[in-house]
């Protein structure tokens, strides 16, 4: 009597979750690709997070916060993309995970908008380095963005709710996901999902990436530096330059040859003539490749999305089947430019290239020295030996 008296209770759902379009295309891209590409965006931005932040330069703190944002891109790739689409295929993970989606999708707003707007700051940074204005531009500023992201999304948190309803083609209670009265109110669609979002996630940054580059590549085509290189020792004082903090220069000569160049008993190198200063210079003009190529990459994987918006923005009616095709190749891009920025970094940046393997050497000898550790504690007198050095650590 009582479960008839709650079923009188409840109303019909309204929002079932109904058999995808395109079952083929949404079922191999989304529920079986993308989770694939999930991670291994995670492995990547980790890497990419791990050899930025270890820079000092303020484009490099930026690719180092991208390379946050877009780890929170992957994991929502699974969480939000991927489990809104496996849910239709398994009734009971369906009602579980209902209740978890009114608070994973917001999550995923967030830190989409923050891979965006990081990407722009860098883009304006790189423009401001490009024209000798740095310092107007601050990594602190990507805490002033997460405040206002987080202002600007919290709102969505009361946008979805799991309503308890009876499924009139089974007869039976079940949990669904169904928006609530705040996401059906017509001045928050009209203007907060419609006009605010379609400005603030897809034209305005479309437009600042597309101008921002335009101007960068304008700018480095004019720049035609003078050759500061001219020698095979030029190379190799430079480099050395980079290497060594304390470089002394007893002489103003710069015809001595190479082999006059000397180790002090102080461990500093002795160099007979000044280094050109050149580094610089050449690396504020260089340093602007990988960014660029992020922007453009950018661009391309939001351009879907974009047309998305630009279609309902101006209410053209198109095809169910097209609509959803192309909301999930525009998902699929979205995390996939998430991955894709590790792939930039490795072929461009021969500095990131190169600090891959020390990574890895790095962290192969911290696990070496804790398997030591462990043994050396567990073992501490083999053999009977009682001496000091028994139980001694071998310094390598």
């Amino acid at each position: 009597i009582v479960f008839f008296s709650e079923m009188e209770e409840l109303g019909e759902c309204e929002c079932l979750h109904g058999e995808h379009p395109t079952v083929w295309f949404n079922f191999n891209a989304i529920v079986v690709f993308l989770p694939f590409m999930s991670v291994c965006g995670i492995i990547f931005n980790i890497i990419n997070f791990v050899v930025y932040s270890r820079r000092r330069s303020s484009g490099s703190a930026y690719l180092a916060a991208l390379g946050c944002s877009d780890i929170g891109v992957c994991l929502c790739g699974i969480f939000v993309i991927w489990a809104d689409s496996a849910r239709g295929y398994n009734f009971d993970f369906d009602q579980y995970y209902v209740f978890i989606l009114p608070y994973a999708i917001p999550f995923g707003n967030f830190f989409q908008m923050l891979s965006v707007y990081i990407t722009v700051l860098a883009a304006i940074d790189c423009f401001l380095t490009v024209i000798r204005l740095k310092g107007l531009l601050t990594p602190r500023s990507i805490k002033v963005l997460i405040i206002a992201i987080v202002a600007y999304n919290v709102i969505t948190l009361w946008e979805l709710e799991a309503v308890h309803c009876i499924n009139p083609a089974h007869n039976k209670t079940m949990y669904n996901l169904c928006p609530t009265n705040l996401r059906m109110n017509d001045l928050y669609v009209q203007y907060y999902k419609g006009m605010m979002y379609t400005t603030f996630m897809a034209f305005l940054p479309f437009i600042l990436l597309s101008v921002l580059t335009i101007l960068i590549l304008i700018l480095l085509k004019r720049m035609r530096p003078a050759p500061l290189i001219n020698s095979v020792d030029t190379v190799i004082f430079i480099s050395l330059k980079r290497r060594h903090k304390k470089v002394h220069f007893p002489l103003l000569h710069r015809t001595v040859p190479f082999p006059l160049l000397s180790r002090t008993h102080t461990g500093t190198i002795t160099v007979p003539f000044p280094l050109p200063d050149c580094c610089p210079a050449q690396e504020e003009v260089g340093s602007p490749v990988a960014l660029l190529l992020v922007i453009v990459l950018f661009l391309i994987c939001n351009i879907t999305s974009l047309m998305v918006n630009i279609f309902e923005m101006i209410q053209i009616e198109i095809d169910d089947f097209i609509i959803d095709i192309l909301v999930d190749v525009g998902n699929l891009l979205v995390v996939f430019n998430a991955t894709a920025n590790f792939i930039i970094y490795y072929c461009s940046d021969p500095d990131f290239r190169n600090e891959i393997p020390r990574l890895c050497a790095n962290w192969g000898s911290m696990d070496t020295a804790k398997k030591r550790g462990r043994s050396l504690r567990d073992h501490p007198y083999k053999n009977g030996d009682l001496s000091a050095s028994a139980a001694a650590p071998i310094l390598i």
